[in-house]
């Protein structure tokens, strides 16, 4: 019973951060409302898990060891598939541009004409 709600509670901590960022990007918020909204959410998604952690383990149905344990494994795993899908995504690097140049752009900036 352990391992299956640490599962879900960092699948829920994790899936439920992704809310804020995608009302600021669909509802056309400011960076600074938005950041805003991530940062309060964040909050509030870290007192709701430190108190179903506090509640879990005064549980005797709950195994403190393999909650900790899940816990620690989803939390990697769902940082790998993160990953692996961020390098999925990313255009391969060019390497026709020469050697030790960088070819970030910068978002924020006009482009240049």
């Amino acid at each position: 019973m352990g391992a299956v709600l640490g599962t879900l509670l960092v699948v829920g901590f994790f899936v439920s951060g992704r809310v804020p960022l995608l009302l600021a990007h669909h509802g056309g918020l400011q960076v600074r409302a938005g950041v805003g909204l991530l940062l309060l959410t964040y909050t509030l998604r870290l007192a709701v898990a430190l108190m179903v952690l506090a509640v879990a383990g005064q549980s005797e149905a709950i195994s403190r060891r393999w909650l900790g344990i899940s816990i620690i494994v989803s939390a990697l795993a769902w940082s790998s598939l993160q990953l692996v899908s961020l390098l999925r995504a990313s255009p391969p690097i060019d390497s026709s541009h020469g050697a030790g140049t960088s070819s970030s752009v910068d978002l924020g900036a006009p482009a240049a004409e």
